[in-house]
């Protein structure tokens, strides 16, 4: 016979389901009843249905391929591929073959509260310089290019850094083994968007870095340098990596990027910094090793040079979670 306390607990396991099905992710075991629009699956990866109006989804194919129509297009994909839809997107998977897909979907407010899908597509001008900052991360579903269908073909350690994202992004909203298990959560969320938009458009560089000229072979090494940041990145290792002269691969990405490559690689770091400075609450410490540095003081000197504030100065300035 079940017993009063039995009930208690499966009437929260049914509202748990029903809160998965709304694709929320809710606390169970640390913020106990907290919701977040973030939510992470395996299943139903291709059901347009599932969000439809309500969220932004990203499809990460590893595995398998298949023909997907896309309005009145039809694409063909191999693994590994993501697709990025907005919440308007319909489409319907055709064929596939030995398919195996992890799917995210999300609300804009889990990057700001203050946004929505309205807000997301207003002008420059109409949002604040910190609306402009967080909806920047997506730009890859509301600001489609015309040759952008949503598909993105993926390079071996892209793809490999996707799917750690992807498994980081569920393991945190899964297992909430502490009190900053929403943020952390984000955080992934945000390297992912700026991976995703990364590869969408290589020409274009982070922030206020711009290039100069067709980036040509440079292009795969951006692409690199974007997925692989928050490790150690010798020049040395991309010359053998990609079987070119240090000399000629120094000339080259100074040409596209106007910078020295190491001085490029620092500056997207701290750019990352500062997003998750900006967007989360998440110890200081933990997003220096996130981005790839591994001295507290020399971040510190870096982040000051480029942003004009130490990192707790900057978080104290710009974190919409502290306000």
């Amino acid at each position: 016979m079940l017993v009063f306390k039995d009930l208690l607990i499966l009437n929260y396991l049914g509202d748990l389901i029903v809160k998965m099905k709304q694709l929320l992710t809710i606390g169970y075991k640390n913020y106990k009843g907290y919701e977040i629009p973030l939510y992470v699956g395996k299943d139903d990866a291709f059901n347009a249905q599932l969000g439809f109006k309500e969220r932004f989804k990203i499809i990460f194919v590893d595995e398998g391929s298949g023909i997907l129509k896309i309005g009145a297009k039809r694409q063909m994909f191999i693994a590994p591929v993501v697709f990025c839809f907005n919440e308007n997107d319909y489409y319907n998977l055709e064929n596939e073959n030995n398919l195996k897909a992890h799917t995210i979907w999300f609300h804009p407010s889990i990057i700001n509260n203050s946004l929505d899908f309205n807000s997301v597509r207003k002008s420059d001008e109409e949002l604040t310089e910190t609306q402009r900052q967080d909806a920047f991360w997506l730009d890859v579903f509301t600001r489609k290019q015309k040759d952008f269908g949503g598909q993105q073909n993926l390079g071996p350690s892209t793809a490999k850094r996707v799917g750690n994202l992807f498994e980081s992004i569920g393991k945190e909203l899964e297992e909430q083994n502490d009190t900053h298990w929403p943020c952390r959560g984000r955080t992934f969320l945000i390297e992912l968007l700026f991976l995703l938009s990364r590869i969408v458009s290589v020409p274009e560089a982070f922030e206020n870095i711009t290039f100069n000229n067709d980036p040509g072979d440079i292009g795969e090494i951006l692409i690199y340098l974007f997925s692989n940041y928050m490790r150690k990145i010798t020049i040395d290792e991309l010359v053998h990596r990609f079987n070119i002269n240090r000399t000629t691969l120094n000339k080259l990405f100074n040409q596209v990027t106007g910078m020295p490559i190491m001085e490029y690689l620092i500056k997207l770091r701290a750019f990352l910094a500062s997003q998750m400075l900006s967007d989360t609450t998440l110890p200081v410490s933990e997003i220096i090793n996130r981005v790839g540095f591994n001295d507290p003081t020399n971040f510190g000197r870096m982040f000051r040079k480029y942003y004009g504030y130490s990192p707790t100065q900057y978080r104290e300035k710009n974190c919409w979670m502290l306000r």
